[in-house]
């Protein structure tokens, strides 16, 4: 529901309300019961649950100058409860050309069913022994070469009926700037810091105990490996890790957002639109309850929970479209820059490479589309497109679990290579 309330000196003050109810349900039982397929893994999520919601929103244009935007709402979840968050946000242009704004936030993520209810998953990676155990493990009096290999690794997650929601706070605040009609900008920095973040257990933290003949941490499980035939009697390599879903202490990531857009008009000559949209992390850190932290920025984590995506420190967009008449041709850049290939919250090391790779890095990633449309009447509109331009073949990523030898967040295109498409539209 909503509606004007009465007038401010800015404009009229509006609120909106909502309700809302709904039913959560999945169920995907195991497929490998028993393990008796190798090499499937384990995988099962089962839950359901009930959830109730209000909101309300509240427009406040106090001056013609100044606007605030103050909302809430309240979830309820009958599996764990229920949580209020607020937001609230106000832009102010003191003249044309020039305006502010910022917005304050709290969030709240309820539990997945794959996090509290009764699920289990498997993943694996590859482990190269040589480079990722101690030396004294591939030492040839301890153990034989063929047993330092590298071999399938796997990672068992289960959920956790005791972990909380996740709840954040987030600051904005950007300028907008229109020096002149024909350009404009803006530039938002951003700072969050989730609490309660629902991560899969450290695994890294298992292995160096184990290496040293130490007590495993609590909620950690390591499985050993039958054990090297030419040396039985030597520790096992480790086969898996298990652990449950836990909350870390708190998530923190800030980092800056750049618009660019320029308009040119040529007359008779069309016109030429160009955005440039330019995103950079300054900081991606997962903080444990221990007070230990992984920096993942710029690196090729978190490993376990993104398939090895990685989180690269650059990313950008440029668009640029002339148009004369009824044809708009336009040629989109896309960058993704490249970043190390470690992956801390795996290996418990951030030096350690993930594979063989040297130098341990994945270099940037560069493409280009290329768009035509032509609109021959009212009704019928023709096009094409040429997807990855100059054919450009995605970086070399062998720690990727998503693809084989490449990244697949942010190369896709590059593996499919180039790509044409025509279409036409008709509309009645």
């Amino acid at each position: 529901m909503t509606r004007d309330l009465w007038q401010l000196p800015g404009g009229p003050l509006g609120i909106a309300l909502g309700a809302e109810i709904r039913y959560e349900a999945q169920n995907d039982p195991a497929l490998n019961p028993n393990a008796n397929v190798e090499g499937l893994g384990v995988a099962q999520t089962i839950g359901s649950r009930n959830v109730y919601a209000t909101y309300a929103e509240f427009g406040l244009p106090v001056l013609s100058m100044l606007n605030f935007d103050i909302s809430g709402r309240y979830d309820h979840y009958s599996d764990f409860g229920g949580d209020f968050t607020p937001k609230a946000g106000f832009k102010f242009t003191p003249i044309k050309q020039v305006a502010f704004r910022g917005t304050y936030s709290q969030g709240f993520r309820a539990p997945a069913f794959a996090e509290n209810g009764s699920s289990s998953s498997e993943g694996f990676i590859t482990q190269n022994p040589q480079s990722a155990y101690p030396a004294s493990f591939c030492a040839p009096t301890t153990h034989s070469a063929a047993y330092c290999l590298p071999y399938t690794f796997g990672i068992i997650t289960a959920a956790n009926p005791n972990i909380k929601p996740e709840k954040s706070d987030s600051y904005t605040f950007g300028v907008i700037l229109e020096p002149i009609p024909q350009f404009s900008a803006s530039i938002d920095f951003y700072d969050i810091k989730k609490k309660n973040t629902i991560v899969p257990g450290n695994s890294g933290a298992a292995l160096a105990p184990y290496f040293a003949g130490q007590p495993i941490p609590p909620g950690l499980t390591v499985q050993p490996d039958q054990p090297d035939p030419s040396f039985p009697g030597a520790l096992p390599r480790p086969l898996s890790v298990s652990s449950e879903y836990v909350n870390a202490n708190e998530l923190t990531t800030d980092g800056i957002d750049i618009d660019l857009r320029a308009k040119l008009d040529f007359d008779q000559w069309g016109k030429f639109t160009s955005d440039l949209s330019v995103t950079k992390i300054f900081s991606f850190k997962l903080v444990f309850d221990d007070g230990t932290s992984n920096q993942y920025v710029g690196t090729q984590a978190p490993y376990i929970l993104s398939s090895g995506a990685g989180t690269p420190r650059y990313r950008g967009t440029w668009t640029n479209t002339y148009a004369y008449g009824p044809a708009s041709l336009t040629l989109t850049t896309y960058y993704v820059s490249g970043f190390s290939q470690t992956g801390v919250d795996a290996t418990g090391d951030p030096n350690l490479c993930l594979s063989f790779s040297n130098p341990c890095h994945v270099a940037s990633f560069t493409d280009f589309d290329l768009t035509g449309i032509y609109h021959v009447n009212d009704h019928l509109t023709t096009s094409f497109s040429v997807l990855n331009l100059f054919d450009r073949l995605p970086p070399i990523d062998p720690a990727d679990y998503a693809g084989i030898n490449y990244n697949p967040t942010y190369a896709q295109s590059g593996i499919v290579g180039r790509f044409f498409k025509l279409g036409a539209a008709y509309k009645f």
